[in-house]
């Protein structure tokens, strides 16, 4: 039957449409709606509606109006045909967005059983959301969807992603062939995303190359700042690189608001990483000021290597400082990127020239001028060396320091690696190898086979040299590659190959690096869920990224570092610059664990906080990261959290034998004997506690000259180096383990004074566990 039912048979809704149409605010419409309906006989209605009506509200009009009962509104929904297709009206949407969609004036829509289906969020369409039936397979939907969108992309750039919406839990991209109704089993478990998919890419950055998974949709300011982030921890350092997509042939500029998706990169694409140049001043010593490009992704060290190639300046008798606008000056750390360091457009750069800090020796008492072969000292009249503490080596000049690096009848090992470890502290790597030039040039009066001997000591304490100093500076090692190079006739002729060639392989990589014969283990976390709250993270995953970050300061400390206290001394600092990381990341760990025991006010959650702390310190120990270990420990030994009594009594009983275990082992006892044995026992990787050695080289260096009567006290070298040889141990090997950005939480700094009261208010003087509870 066609009859045509007015919407104004009903008198009350009449009176009300006559005041809508008179409201001149608002447009009015008419919606021609054909009835898809079993239950009344009408097959069409026309009525009018307002732009800012709701499809649930004419939903409702119609079920009234045609006589059905009111809860059969929720089985019917509104639809129209484009281009073939039949679109469901979102009963959510105003009918506004239908209009823009399918025209003014006179509509026309069915009412329509509504389909078994299931939504897909897509907000590139009018509606935000595709209706596909039960059966559609992801393709067939994305082939639908990028089609209504009328966009150029490939569906393979697309993917259907279902989300649960327990943010715990992790989503997951539903496969092509498989169809939707798989993954959402119900109205309210998941819901299904319409989005790009992320893609891998080969990145490249100076050297280094990596691989990493990139979502398109994301700005490229901000994948840049992903990467540098996952490289080497930094934020700021991705302001200073610019970001190329390199194809074969053609190299692309990315702007850094636009993404990935925009460029429609297909192919071999490389993404390239290049640092930016910037145009600063720079200050020599003799005052003068001019205009050069720097690189602020580049070291202090690096920086102060070109200008003072440039100008013909020794490097090692200056350092970098910044002076800002206003005038002040900061020293910089050598081995720190000039961005990190706070290094701004519009600051200047000054050389200034320091004092030789590592010798009080003069270059008499050096012997710099005397030649080493002016006295005849013979091999048996050197004196003997031990590192036996009970056997003391008494004071001498660097020639005799020198002939006994190169004794052509007695090779020890010990005292090379002692020599070379502490060289530093007495002499310069300039002086030193000039000793060893004139030790090579063997005066005629020497037998032949005796001279054929020292020449091959000299040059192995050369290959010794390069091999051992990861420090070794630039200047030293073109000096002795000058020198080396000279020599490739002969029987030295394998010898010097060889050093040639570490010596090109340390120009081109002067960083220890570390390779494994397996993959790292995964981690234990959902990285998808991350950002997330430190105690959802397993204690496990958490004390591998501490030791992550600790070992990458750890592996950086060089021997020099240890000379004259520079960690302790505010003018000096600059030159320990991996000492002082480590210090300060143990002072930030110590407080983190502090506050977050004392911020923590509910007693079961308190107990909760201070469990996984303790089983994070046990995970420390078993990776070797004692230097942490030690961290957690005095965290916990601390005034505000010793004084927490409640929460201690209510740990479990294994947590609480543990941590009884862990305090034994580093108890301070003994000059901390037990945590001693344990390092010296423990299979790398291993990060020591490296205050212990710090403590060891205060008393050394408190209570020992560098020289006795104008001779070098080599006995205190012997105790640096056995302080120092410990550490080193353990450079050697590195940790096999996943780096993953945003698991360790970023914490402020709080005064213990400050913590004290909160510790305070957490467990009040003299509370019972009911006033607490």
């Amino acid at each position: 039957m066609n009859e045509e039912i007015s919407y104004f048979y009903s008198h009350q809704r009449k009176q009300k449409i006559i005041d809508l149409r008179e409201d001149p605010t608002q447009t009015t419409s008419t919606l021609n709606v054909d009835l898809r309906c079993p239950e009344v006989s009408v097959r069409n209605i026309i009525l009018p509606f307002s732009e800012y009506d709701t499809v649930s509200t004419l939903l409702q009009r119609i079920v009234l109006v045609v006589g059905m009962a009111p809860e059969l509104s929720s089985t019917y929904a509104l639809a129209c045909y484009n281009a073939s297709e039949c679109i469901f009206f979102d009963e959510r949407k105003l009918m506004h967005s239908y209009q823009s969609s399918f025209g003014t004036g006179q509509l026309s829509c069915l009412l329509v059983q509504t389909p078994r289906q299931i939504p897909i969020s897509v907000p590139e369409l009018p509606e935000g959301q595709y209706f596909c039936e039960l059966q559609t397979t992801c393709h067939e939907a994305l082939v639908k969807i990028i089609s209504r969108i009328r966009m150029e992309s490939s569906p393979e750039d697309y993917g259907l992603f279902a989300q649960p919406r327990d943010n715990s839990k992790k989503g997951v991209w539903i496969p092509e062939t498989s169809t939707v109704s798989e993954y959402k089993k119900n109205e309210n478990d998941t819901t299904i995303l319409f989005m790009c998919r992320p893609r891998y890419f080969t990145i490249q950055i100076g050297e280094d190359t990596i691989s990493e998974c990139i979502d398109l949709t994301n700005p490229i300011r901000t994948v840049a700042r992903d990467i540098m982030h996952n490289l080497c921890g930094s934020l700021t350092l991705a302001e200073e690189y610019q970001m190329i997509a390199s194809s074969p042939g053609k190299q692309i500029p990315l702007e850094e608001h636009k993404n990935l998706k925009f460029y429609c990169l297909s192919g071999d694409v490389r993404l390239l990483l290049v640092p930016r140049v910037r145009k600063m001043t720079v200050i020599l010593p003799n005052g003068r000021e001019y205009v050069k490009d720097v690189h602020l992704t580049h070291s202090s060290a690096d920086f102060l290597k070109r200008i003072c190639g440039e100008y013909n300046l020794l490097s090692q008798n200056y350092v970098v400082q910044k002076v800002t606008t206003d005038g002040k000056t900061v020293t910089l750390v050598p081995w720190t990127a000039l961005k990190q360091q706070g290094v701004r457009l519009g600051d200047k750069l000054a050389l200034k020239e320091i004092p030789n800090t590592t010798s009080k020796l003069s270059s008499e008492d050096l012997e710099a001028d005397t030649s080493i072969w002016d006295k005849g000292v013979t091999s048996e009249q050197l004196p003997e060396f031990s590192l036996d503490s009970s056997k003391t080596f008494r004071p001498t000049t660097l020639n005799i320091l020198v002939r006994m690096l190169t004794n052509e009848d007695q090779v020890d090992n010990h005292f090379i690696k002692t020599f070379l470890t502490t060289y530093l502290s007495f002499t310069t790597s300039e002086i030193l190898l000039h000793k060893l030039r004139e030790r090579f040039d063997v005066p005629g009066h020497i037998p032949e086979q005796q001279r054929a001997q020292i020449q091959w000591r000299v040059c192995a304490v050369l290959n010794y040299w390069v091999d051992m100093q990861w420090e070794t500076s630039t200047s030293a090692l073109d000096g002795i590659y000058d020198f080396v190079n000279k020599l490739t006739q002969g029987q030295l002729a394998p010898m010097v190959k060889r050093l040639q060639n570490s010596i090109v392989s340390k120009r081109m990589k002067p960083h220890r690096e570390y390779h494994f014969l397996e993959p790292p283990p995964p981690p234990l976390i959902n990285i998808t869920a991350l950002p997330c709250p430190w105690t959802e993270i397993n204690p496990v995953e958490i004390a591998r990224q501490l030791t992550i970050t600790t070992f990458h300061f750890y592996s950086g400390i060089k021997p020099t570092e240890f000379f004259r206290l520079a960690w302790s001394k505010p003018e000096l600092r600059h030159l320990s610059p991996n000492i002082v990381e480590l210090t300060n990341l143990f002072n930030k760990i110590t407080n983190w664990v502090t506050h977050s025991l004392v911020s923590t006010p509910k007693i079961r959650d308190r107990i909760n906080v201070f469990h996984r702390h303790i089983m994070t310190a046990l995970k420390l120990k078993e990776l070797c990261n004692f230097h942490l270990l030690m961290a957690y420990i005095s965290a916990i030994n601390s005034a505000p959290v010793q004084r927490l009594k409640w929460t201690k009594s209510k740990l479990p009983k294994a947590a609480k034998q543990t941590l009884l275990e862990l305090e034994d082992l580093t108890n301070i006892a003994g000059s901390y004997r037990n945590l001693r044995s344990t390092i010296s026992s423990c299979t790398p990787p291993c990060i020591p506690y490296i205050g212990i050695y710090l403590i060891d080289l205060t008393f050394i260096e408190e209570g020992n000259p560098d020289t006795v009567d104008g001779l070098i006290n080599f006995e205190k070298r012997k105790l640096i180096y056995k302080a120092i040889d410990v550490v080193q141990q353990y450079q050697e090997v590195g940790y096999n383990l996943s780096p993953v950005k945003g698991v360790i939480p970023e914490v402020g700094f709080v005064p213990e004074e400050q913590m004290f009261n909160m510790s305070l208010q957490v467990e009040p003087r003299g509370a019972s566990f009911k006033d607490i509870s």
